[in-house]
């Protein structure tokens, strides 16, 4: 009676520190694992279940199911589910109530905003101001011809702090379109003449 008690406490403390391998070559087992798989044919299939059976399960965190609602793995996070096709998905839906999305990046995670992926149909009439533009931002690279024109610019917008030298030539200004009261008046016995450039000076 003593050696089968021996015998039956050596086989629990055996089985206390047994490693199991399912599968192909059980005897290669690495010592890491608590359990071990290895089939090139056979695969793992976890538990099935749909929604309403996976909410119903409150397991530890670390938990899989298979949804079978959504046909994706899901894992419990200690307090709810995730769904794994969410957190790996190709792209990302962002949703505010005020209209505004920003975007933080953190540690060295680097953010990819390809060019063209917004144009004008994805921006709502008036919804950009200049206080939204920073300074520089908009140069002659990111214009197409002619999508200014006087129906975007405010009255007084564009002064002479905004043009550069040599920009406005004859080839700019149609016949007609700039009126002696378009000019800006000239001091006391001054006369608008030009010069031999052809440039209009007081």
């Amino acid at each position: 009676m003593k050696n089968l008690y021996l015998i039956l406490c050596l086989l629990l403390a055996t089985m206390a520190q047994a490693q199991i391998k399912i599968g192909d070559n059980p005897q290669n087992i690495d010592p890491s694992s608590v359990l071990e798989l290895e089939s090139s044919s056979r695969v793992l299939v976890i538990t099935r279940v749909n929604t309403t059976q996976m909410n119903a399960i409150v397991p530890s965190a670390g938990a899989m199911v298979y949804n079978t609602d959504i046909g994706c793995i899901h894992y419990y996070t200690g307090s709810e589910w995730k769904d794994i096709c969410d957190a790996v998905a190709g792209s990302i839906t962002f949703s505010s109530d005020d209209g505004t999305v920003v975007v933080t990046s953190t540690g060295d995670n680097n953010f990819d905003l390809k060019v063209g992926e917004i144009t004008g149909f994805n921006i709502v009439n008036e919804t950009i101001f200049g206080a939204d533009i920073a300074t520089a931002t908009l140069g002659e690279r990111q214009l197409a011809p002619n999508s200014v024109g006087a129906s975007e610019l405010q009255d007084n917008a564009v002064g002479k702090d905004e043009i550069q030298s040599g920009a406005v030539s004859s080839l700019e200004i149609l016949d007609g379109t700039i009126q002696p009261s378009f000019i800006e008046p000239g001091a006391l016995d001054q006369l608008l003449t030009s010069d031999c450039s052809g440039t209009v000076v007081w």
